[in-house]
């Protein structure tokens, strides 16, 4: 009985090998997944703090009271605030919001400490994404 399950330590080693490569297949899957829906999600929070902006310069004329309101967007939305650019025509006003968010991974975030790649994991991790109240 012994010898038989002896022999079975080459099937459990394989085993355990072949379960740890698909977890961390499963573990960069997660991680991709995350900064892709983080840089997506940074994007629409953009799109609807620049709308924000434009309502509220539409209601006062005022650009202070139009980033105040994006600022308050994007913070109610998990988003940070970097910048707004107004664009004024004479029958429209355009703003441009620029938020980043940061992305939750679960090694990805290991990858900034490699000096090859830093400044590159970082740009990945927190996306400074811009946009306008296009319509889309």
């Amino acid at each position: 009985m012994l010898r038989r399950l002896g022999g079975q330590d080459g099937f459990i080693r394989e085993s355990v090998k072949v379960f740890v490569i698909v977890m961390i297949i499963f573990v960069v899957l997660l991680d991709a997944h995350s900064v892709f829906d983080n840089r997506r999600q940074a994007a629409d929070d953009a799109h609807e703090a620049a709308l924000a902006a434009a309502v509220v310069y539409g209601e006062t004329h005022s650009d202070a009271l139009a980033k105040q309101e994006a600022e308050r967007a994007l913070s109610a939305s998990g988003s940070t605030f970097v910048a707004l650019k107004a664009e004024h025509l004479e029958d429209s006003t355009y703003y441009t919001v620029t938020a980043t968010r940061e992305a939750s991974t679960y090694l990805f975030h290991y990858v900034g400490s490699f000096p090859a790649v830093g400044t590159w994991a970082e740009k990945v991790l927190h996306p400074a994404v811009s946009s306008n109240n296009d319509i889309y």
